[in-house]
Order: C-alpha cells, then sequence, then structure tokens
C-alpha cells in the first residue's frame, strides 16, 4: 500500500494548530495530492519525491520536494 498521500496522525491541538496557519488542513491537500496552500507551501500538485525520506516529510509537513528543498536545502 502506498502511504505517500496519508498525513501521520497528530494530536488534535497540532492539527488544529497547522491548519489554522496553513488555512487549510494537510488532510484536505493529501487528498488533492498537492502541497498545503501558501503560506506555508506552495500548493502545486505532487509529481515526485527524491527520497523516502522525502515522502516521510510530506506525510508530516505536507511541503512538496520543491517547498522542501527550499526550507531543507537540497
Amino acid at each position: 500500500m502506498d502511504n505517500t498521500f496519508t498525513p501521520t496522525k497528530k494530536s488534535p491541538g497540532i492539527e488544529a494548530f497547522i491548519t489554522t496557519l496553513a488555512g487549510e488542513s494537510r488532510h484536505t491537500a493529501a487528498a488533492e495530492r498537492r502541497c498545503v496552500a501558501p503560506p506555508i507551501g506552495c500548493g502545486k500538485p505532487v509529481t515526485e519525491f527524491r527520497d523516502e525520506r522525502s515522502r516521510q516529510e510530506y506525510r508530516i509537513s505536507g511541503l512538496c520536494q520543491a517547498c522542501q528543498d527550499l526550507l531543507f536545502g537540497e
């Protein structure tokens, strides 16, 4: 089973905080297979990840590969 687009479980308080910052739920972005909306991410479709670590980061943060590269560096 490919769980790339299944967000990791977080406490309700943390999930609400992330949703408030992003203006939308990570679950909404994941269901639509895209990056979380600005100002956190870019809102663009997710097409591929460099490696398993990047796929896992998407499940945690909702950030696509390009946004991860901007945040963490390549």
